[in-house]
């Protein structure tokens, strides 16, 4: 039995001893492991104080940069005009007409006369025959993978919080969509709209298409009681679009006009003329001299937009598959607001 004890005695004085060993041995790897990382993580602290951090995107860097400075002192002479006619082409028509309405200017015979100053006779819209890459460069998928990406989130991060932008930050949630009257889902008050583009001006055919959105102020899209009401902002835009759109040789009285379908009731008023309001009007008889709800005492000027009227509008790439050819990356995203009641006709 003390031969046994014995031995256990002395195998667990080994085993003491082995374990002594062990964490000596582990104190040790512990030790140059703690050395090697703050090697390594003073090698890669230095690194970044050597490398300059890429900056955050600034959308306004470029414009900043450009401040003052004018290369094209006839910038309001479009590319357009500089068409290589050979004497079939006549792009001037579109700008150079008959007076018709409240284009006043007749001026059809500036197709035929070249009448720029001597600066204009230059076409300097030099960034029109350069391109970034050279044909043949960049594969198709390189090219797709290019518009099918999302810039537009970018910049609204971007703007969201700069204190020191007092132009239009982008409020408009493309990914949230649209219902089915064209309303922006996001609540923000934008709606798409149809329109006559300008000749030849962003068809796909050429290289862009675009999309664009109207928003009107708040109080159009008030009630009389200054509650949110659609049907009041709806009916506010097809007073607009009426004032517009109807030939302008016709008398406000005289107005017939389609509409979409509005409630009399909600609004308050006999739209289609019949004598009555009630139902469902589809026509617009007769411009109202002024606007409805919340902005009943604004007044509806024929032909004219309301102070504040806000327009958007993103010019785009083309992407083959995707719904009437709409990449998902923006060209240009053009943003303008009536600020300023100037018109006196």
């Amino acid at each position: 039995m003390f031969a046994m004890c014995g031995n256990v005695a002395v195998a667990m004085q080994l085993r003491h001893h082995q374990q002594g060993c062990i964490l000596r041995d582990l104190n040790l790897v512990w030790t140059w492991l703690l050395l090697l990382f703050a090697l390594l993580f003073g090698c890669a602290t230095e690194r970044e104080k050597q490398q300059p951090r890429a900056a955050a995107y600034d959308p306004l860097a470029f414009a900043k940069a450009r401040v003052g400075k004018v290369e094209n002192l006839e910038a309001s002479v479009p590319p357009q005009c500089y068409t290589k006619t050979d004497g079939v082409s006549n792009p001037c028509w579109t700008c150079h007409t008959q007076s018709h309405g409240m284009n006043a200017m007749s001026d059809a015979h500036l197709q035929r006369a070249y009448a720029f100053s001597d600066f204009a006779l230059k076409n300097h819209w030099s960034n029109l025959f350069e391109p970034a890459v050279a044909p043949g460069q960049e594969t198709e998928a390189a090219l797709l993978g290019y518009v099918r990406q999302d810039n537009y989130a970018a910049l609204r991060e971007a703007l969201r919080s700069r204190s020191d932008f007092p132009g239009y930050k982008p409020d408009l949630d493309f990914d949230a969509g649209f219902d089915e009257l064209g309303f922006a889902r996001d609540g923000s008050g934008w709606r798409s709209l149809r329109y006559k583009p300008f000749p030849a001006t962003f068809w796909p055919m050429n290289g862009s298409t675009d999309d664009v959105f109207v928003r009107l102020p708040k109080q159009f899209r008030e009630d009389d009681k200054g509650e949110a009401s659609a049907e009041t902002y709806r009916a506010n835009l097809s007073l607009l679009e009426a004032s517009l759109a109807s030939d302008p040789a016709l008398e406000s009285a005289a107005l017939d006009h389609p509409i979409e379908p509005l409630s009399e009731t909600v609004v308050g008023y006999d739209l289609n003329g019949d004598g009555r309001i009630a139902g469902e009007a589809k026509k617009l008889h007769a411009l109202p001299t002024t606007f409805f709800g919340a902005a009943k005492a604004i007044k509806l000027r024929r032909g004219l937009f309301p102070r504040g009227t806000e327009f958007l509008h993103s010019v785009r790439y083309l992407d083959p598959d995707a719904p009437s050819f709409m990449a998902r990356r923006m060209k240009e995203l053009r943003y303008m607001k009536k600020t300023r009641e100037l018109d006196a006709w």
